[in-house]
C-alpha cells in the first residue's frame, strides 16, 4: 500500500470513456448478426484473459 497524494488520470479516464461509447455502440450493431455461441466464445476468452492477466500482475 502506498501513502500520499492520489490524483485523476483525466487522459485515461476519457480514453476508456470513449471506448466504452464506441464498444457498446459496436455492440449494438453486431449482436444481432452474430451467433450466440460466438459471443459467448468472445466473451469467455476475454475473461480468461484478464484473470491469466490479473494472476501474473499478482504473481510478480
Amino acid at each position: 500500500m502506498s501513502s500520499g497524494d492520489v490524483a485523476q488520470d483525466w487522459w485515461l479516464g476519457l480514453a476508456c470513456g470513449a471506448g466504452d461509447l464506441i464498444g457498446g455502440h459496436l455492440a449494438t450493431r453486431l449482436q444481432p448478426r452474430l451467433p450466440e455461441r460466438a459471443i459467448q466464445r468472445l466473451l469467455g476468452t476475454l475473461a480468461t484473459a484478464l484473470d491469466a492477466l490479473y494472476t501474473a500482475q499478482t504473481l510478480n
